[in-house]
């Protein structure tokens, strides 16, 4: 299927399920630019925190001689499956060269985007991430035949996997494949992204027949400047109960039996309801916003800043007020509208 983003999500390739210690980081990253003291010379009295010690031992394994000789950036990524090959050999593992090389490239790129927001403290320590029944990978060079959709066969052809059954939920675009990420949710289902180039983009008009200012909340989802009230879905409010016994059920299972298996597919089942019941109401209620005005304002929230209140968040998660924005960005360039964010401030 094609997701409403013009850029395919990218997440953690669990088919690799590797672990290695040769750590890859970018090419322009120093020592100096870290604001922690420094392995050799530590500052006195400071106390060493647990962060400051994962990058400490990251400096220590980090391959500045690779960097050196390939001259850092993107050759580190052609390389390094290659050599993540030779060390499983080494150490009696099965070799990842039947998977495709795009694909472990991509992982590795996502490591190096980890290690970059750790270093600049925007997160912590990356994590191994265990192998498990959902996860993601991407073909990023779909336009050289890799992946091949045929919606008359309803077939998705996928290099190295084949022609899989596929169910298309829209036309196929006339323009080129870019990329396409085959994504398999924690409920057992699986999607795929395609990501179209299109030429053809249409200019929003300068001088707009019907505008409106949208008022984002929580008692009425949305308040136009028409007067116009929409009540809030509240979805995940609704579905609580149910999940509130099926998460009592999972908890009871023992670790590594099937019920447990089968009981955490339930609540995955569950989860998965509400958030197909809110996409489906954003998408509809975007669409009718775009069908009915050519130029719609909303309110820019700082929804992660909001969320902060822990007596609010889960009523502010649920509202979905940034997956409805979204929605009403992409389908407004594809319509010749026009979507503008405006400050917060007395636009109640």
């Amino acid at each position: 299927m094609w997701g409403e983003s013009p850029q395919a999500s990218a997440v953690g390739l669990i088919a690799l399920g590797l672990k290695w210690n040769i750590l890859v980081l970018s090419s322009g990253w120093h020592e100096d630019s870290v604001p922690i003291p420094s392995v050799s010379e530590p500052q006195a009295g400071a106390l060493t925190s647990q962060d400051d010690r994962d990058i400490a031992a990251a400096l220590e394994r980090r391959p500045r001689p690779q960097e050196e000789a390939l001259g850092g950036g993107p050759a580190l990524h052609l390389v390094q499956p290659a050599v993540l090959d030779s060390h499983r050999g080494e150490a009696g593992g099965p070799a990842v060269g039947g998977t495709l090389l795009a694909g472990r490239t991509g992982v590795l790129r996502r490591l190096d985007r980890a290690f970059k927001a750790f270093f600049e403290q925007r997160t912590r320590y990356p994590r191994f991430k265990k192998f498990s029944s959902s996860g993601s990978f991407t073909y990023p060079q779909a336009y050289n035949g890799s992946v091949k959709p045929d919606a008359i066969r309803r077939r998705l052809f996928l290099s190295k996997v084949g022609n899989v059954k596929a169910v298309f939920h829209r036309r196929t675009p006339h323009g080129k494949v870019k990329t396409c990420t085959v994504v398999r949710e924690p409920n057992g289902e699986w999607h795929a992204s395609l990501v179209y180039e299109d030429d053809e983009v249409a200019q929003p008009s300068t001088k707009p027949a019907s505008p409106v200012g949208i008022d984002l909340g929580l008692k009425s989802l949305v308040t136009t400047t028409d007067g116009v009230k929409i009540p809030h879905p509240r979805f995940l409010r609704k579905a609580e109960g149910r999940l509130n016994r099926l998460q009592r059920r999972f908890s009871r299972t023992c670790k590594g039996s099937k019920n447990r298996v089968h009981a955490r597919l339930l609540v995955a089942v569950q989860h998965a309801k509400v958030a197909n019941q809110r996409a489906d109401f954003n998408h509809k209620l975007s669409a009718e916003l775009v069908r009915r005005h050519d130029l719609i304002a909303f309110e820019d929230l700082k929804v992660r800043n909001m969320v902060r209140n822990h007596s609010l968040a889960k009523s502010i998660t649920d509202a979905g007020w940034g997956q409805l924005r979204s929605f009403t960005e992409h389908k407004a360039a594809r319509s010749a509208r026009l979507v503008v964010r405006v400050r917060p401030e007395y636009s109640t």
